[in-house]
């Protein structure tokens, strides 16, 4: 366990496996140096309040793995209001998951990155996405704010939406650095989930006009919302899908594409 003071700084390896758990109970969370590296395995726990690239100079190349276990951000409150809650926004760094969870409770609270939860700007062709589950409960912060902004070059094995006790929006929005030397921006992506998007428990998706690729199952529970707006939701899986509307589709869908991969 880390504790309240500073930040957990990585410049080289960190592994987390078996039943090992790693605590940050720092505002800044976990920063990440140039070429750091972290890997979640087997059953293994990480929790942090966020996870951030840092203002060192040089090309940043660090990369996150998780083949396993389970990996929660808690929320930037804020350490850094300039930086997500989850961000590896440098297209040198590399984002690789292939089992586990990756659960992001909130959003930045305050600052220029309020609201952004996810963003990721690696270039794909240094990344590998073959399994696991990025969750977005999106709890509030004390009623507050219920808005959660994502965004990722990259594409999600599975996702799942939904909300706490009260409704929320998770919108797909670029992000802007404002100037801040220890990220990038990331202009706005298509969602690109490579399996299953579930949308459950007054939990709703704002595509923000931003294409929706789905390759599995695509699942909207009752009391949950899909806004696509003037996007287009393309399933493109390789063998049967399902599309399953409970609840609520905003609009209707504006275009619907059925393209096999």
């Amino acid at each position: 366990t880390v504790g309240t003071c500073f930040s957990l700084y990585v410049h080289g390896d960190i592994k987390v496996s078996s039943t090992g758990k790693l605590y940050v109970a720092t505002n800044e969370g976990i920063v990440y140096r140039t070429t750091a590296n972290m890997t979640l395995d087997d059953e293994g726990l990480i929790e942090s309040t966020m996870l951030r690239t840092s203002m060192a100079a040089g090309t940043h190349m660090g990369s996150l793995t998780i083949n396993g276990g389970t990996f929660i951000l808690t929320g930037n409150d804020p350490g850094k209001g300039d930086f997500p809650t989850f961000g590896l926004t440098y297209s040198n760094s590399s984002f690789n998951m292939s089992g586990g969870e990756l659960i992001i409770n909130r959003g930045t609270r305050t600052g220029n990155a309020e609201c952004h939860a996810l963003v990721i700007g690696s270039n794909p062709d240094n990344c590998s996405i073959t399994g696991g589950t990025v969750k977005l409960p999106c709890a509030n912060w004390n009623g507050n704010n219920k808005r959660v902004y994502i965004n990722s070059t990259v594409p999600l094995w599975n996702l799942e939406i939904e909300a706490d006790a009260t409704a929320n929006t998770v919108t797909i929005m670029g992000f802007d650095n404002h100037g801040n030397g220890g990220c990038e921006d990331v202009p706005i992506s298509s969602l690109v989930v490579l399996n299953n998007l579930t949308i459950s428990n007054r939990g709703t998706l704002n595509a923000n006009g931003q294409n929706v690729y789905v390759g599995g199952n695509f699942t909207i529970n009752n009391t949950a919302t899909y806004t696509p707006g003037n996007n287009t939701t393309i399933f493109n899986g390789s063998s049967v899908q399902n599309f399953t509307n409970s609840g609520t589709v905003t609009n209707g869908l504006n275009n619907l594409t059925l393209a096999e991969n």
